[in-house]
């Protein structure tokens, strides 16, 4: 962790040490392990738990108790709720550079909509504002109405299209004459 960090930490916090370690933990950006981990932060400051969710609780609690202070650390970092927002309306107007070579020489090259840079932004905004839910068992049970209703109307429209009139179909090697009314 940088000494900004660790001066930033000193200066708001008179808590117990150990609560000092895991907030070191929890906000060295160089600990992939830990950062940002609320339990893997509380196994590497020294706590003793008994059990994962042990961790989990004491993790949770040290946020908790130092909530303030993290949302500062985080704000001043540059990840306040306004400049993420900026960050993905960058992310929704994304674009990419596409080469084309001939003869292993760049002849053109193209600036382009990043579409799946896009796409995932989206989702994610869609996400945190409820409107996205990638597995949600009731969506796919309207869709799977609204198919069905839909292909009773078509049906029924052919029906009243076609009236009585034949129709040839191609059974096996054969066309066969139908009578249209009678396809269900």
């Amino acid at each position: 962790m940088d000494n900004k960090v660790v001066q930033f930490l000193k200066k708001g916090i008179t808590h117990p040490n150990k609560l000092m370690v895991w907030l070191h933990y929890f906000l060295d950006h160089s600990n992939k392990d830990t950062f940002l981990n609320k339990t893997s932060s509380a196994k590497a400051a020294g706590y003793r738990g008994k059990s994962e969710n042990s961790f989990k609780s004491i993790g949770y609690q040290n946020f908790t108790k130092l909530h303030h202070v993290i949302a500062k650390w985080i704000d001043e970092s540059g990840l306040s709720e306004v400049s993420l927002k900026v960050k993905l309306l960058d992310l929704l107007n994304a674009k990419e550079t596409k080469f084309f070579a001939h003869g292993g020489v760049i002849i053109s090259q193209v600036d382009i909509d990043a579409l799946e840079v896009q796409r995932k932004a989206l989702e994610m905004a869609m996400k945190v504002k409820g409107m996205f839910e990638r597995d949600n068992a009731q969506s796919r049970t309207d869709l799977h109405l609204h198919i069905e209703r839909a292909d009773r109307e078509a049906q029924q429209l052919a029906e009243r299209i076609c009236g009585e009139m034949k129709v040839k179909e191609l059974r096996g090697n054969k066309y066969e004459t139908l009578d249209v009314s009678s396809i269900d």
